[in-house]
């Protein structure tokens, strides 16, 4: 856990494959790093929370997508500099399965909890973001969010149990 301090330096792409959990709370970074592309590798990564952490860059890496199998908690509140559209944020809650190709020995279905809140997300909520059949609970609050909440894509969400879009436009 790294808390409250300035870190001159970028996220080490090593760290993701080597802990369970990755926190990091009330930190400044002044070189703008970019999210790790290796933590996609990590098969022992079960929770990432950022809380109140600034200075990162660019979008969430494509690879997080289809990486992490132990991953069940994503907690980004409060995060500022990455790209603010919510594509490749669904597409990182809504796969159904993170697993290495080849790995037969993984049960990971998909997150349980998810809180994307405070981050500039801007867009209209995908479908599909709704759709993992084991996410539990959905936080998008206090983002810049718009557009439609049709029936249709709620019907897919079964074990949706808490959904929090309060603060969107």
């Amino acid at each position: 856990m790294l808390c409250r301090n300035h870190h001159p330096g970028t996220l080490p792409a090593t760290l993701g494959p080597l802990v369970e959990e990755i926190s990091l709370l009330g930190v400044t970074f002044t070189a703008a790093p970019a999210l790790p592309i290796d933590w996609s590798l990590s098969n022992t990564l079960r929770r990432l929370q950022f809380a109140d952490v600034g200075g990162l860059s660019g979008p969430i890496p494509a690879s997080w997508a289809s990486g992490m199998p132990a991953l069940d908690t994503w907690v980004f509140d409060g995060v500022s500099g990455l790209d603010p559209g919510i594509t490749s944020y669904a597409a990182m809650v809504s796969s159904p399965v993170h697993a290495p190709s080849g790995n037969a020995t993984t049960n990971f279905t998909g997150l349980l909890t998810v809180k994307l809140a405070r981050i500039g997300l801007t867009g209209a909520i995908p479908s599909t973001m709704v759709s993992s059949p084991r996410l539990v609970s959905l936080s998008l609050a206090n983002n810049s969010l718009t557009g439609p909440l049709g029936s249709a894509q709620w019907t897919s969400a079964t074990s949706l149990r808490m959904l929090d879009l309060s603060g969107n436009a």
